[in-house]
């Protein structure tokens, strides 16, 4: 494989639109061996753009956003221009540069964009959550997906899915067989509600948490970890000063090492499921819409996470009676984390290294 591939991303993160997508692209890119990368975004923070230029050492390509158009809950504003504006910028930084690859994950494109952008690129590799918009590319990785003829109708006959927990976009440093928390008894808890938190989830959780600690007489510690997206972080990290057993981090780089610290977490859906999954560390799962449910109910069913509702249910009370339950059987944790390593563990990572690699160089050298 000692041939390169040039591929380019296309994708935006930033406290509207969350930090996910970012996060999910440059752990599928890092995966790709010999190929030169780079990003092309418009709406970003400035900490996703270090984390890709200064952590990664990726080119990073600004695209001009449109000041007139606002974006709001409507997926379909979230790339600040119509499709063809868009495209149209992306084509004009990368029309002269061979890309082998354009790989997109953002919910504001679709079918109009991609074949648009076709004559300017070899292959597009596409990353989806939900079966709802149409698409022309080359392959679509749908990870949370288990039936593939439900995109019978969305997508161009040719196209390779990629779907199933195979598929599922972690950071390397999950390769590693590092070892796991053994503790015989609920120690340590981890609160992480995701990249942003636009509601402050988090804040409520570490309140009602403090009170359950009080109320048993501290025998927890939490960490505390809040993403780079989360306008309230000063607020929660005076919080987390403020009272007994708390510890706060902002925008780690070693997540994993928190995680593995951890008996039990509390989180949002989304990416970091399958991080504590591989971790095998359970967690309470609060979900900010019920699809994030759906998209999830394989983990529910093998019961490596427990379900205690949506941001608008009283997941507190859910959080106070679980704490207490694992703290005095804790057996029930252990069957928990016995699960998490059968559902989803390192060997699904190795594979996907491997089918990845075979994805993106064996598909461009066999034009």
């Amino acid at each position: 494989m000692s041939k390169y591939i040039k591929i380019a991303v296309r994708v935006d993160g930033d406290s509207f639109i969350g930090t996910g997508h970012v996060y999910r692209c440059l752990n599928l890119v890092s995966y790709i061996k010999n190929a030169d990368i780079e990003f092309i975004c418009k709406n970003i923070d400035e900490n996703l753009k270090l984390l890709i230029t200064e952590k990664y050492k990726f080119k990073f390509n600004l695209i001009n956003k449109n000041n007139e158009n606002k974006i709001t809950s409507d997926k379909k504003t979230w790339l600040n221009d119509t499709q063809k504006i868009d495209c149209e910028k992306t084509i004009n930084i990368i029309k002269n540069k061979n890309i082998d690859w354009m790989i997109i994950d953002h919910y504001g494109i679709d079918k109009e964009w991609e074949i648009n952008i076709k004559p300017y690129v070899k292959k597009i590799f596409v990353i989806d959550d939900y079966v709802k918009r149409k698409h022309n590319c080359d392959v679509i990785l749908n990870n949370l997906l288990k039936d593939k003829n439900r995109y019978l109708n969305y997508i161009n006959h040719n196209c390779k899915i990629l779907n199933g927990k195979e598929y599922i976009i972690l950071n390397k440093v999950y390769l590693q067989n590092k070892k796991l928390n053994n503790n015989t008894k609920l120690k340590r808890i981890n609160i992480f509600m995701g990249g942003t938190d636009k509601t402050n989830e988090t804040f409520k959780i570490i309140n009602k948490c403090n009170l359950i600690n009080q109320e048993l007489n501290f025998p927890f510690i939490f960490d505390v970890i809040v993403g780079p997206g989360n306008k309230y972080k000063e607020e929660i990290k005076n919080l987390c000063s403020k009272i007994k057993n708390f510890n706060f981090y902002f925008n780690v780089s070693d997540i994993y090492n928190i995680f593995l610290k951890s008996e039990l977490c509390i989180g949002s859906a989304g990416i970091t499921v399958f991080e504590r999954c591989i971790l095998e560390i359970p967690s309470l799962l609060i979900c900010f819409d019920l699809n994030q449910k759906k998209v999830l109910q394989g983990f529910i069913d093998a019961n490596v996470t427990k379900y205690i509702g949506t941001i608008n249910d009283n997941y507190l009370k859910d959080i106070d009676e679980n704490i207490k339950k694992y703290y005095n059987n804790y057996n029930e944790l252990k069957n928990m984390k016995s699960n998490c390593k059968l559902f989803f563990n390192r060997n699904h990572l190795l594979n996907f290294s491997k089918k990845l690699n075979h994805i993106f160089h064996k598909d461009i050298f066999n034009l």
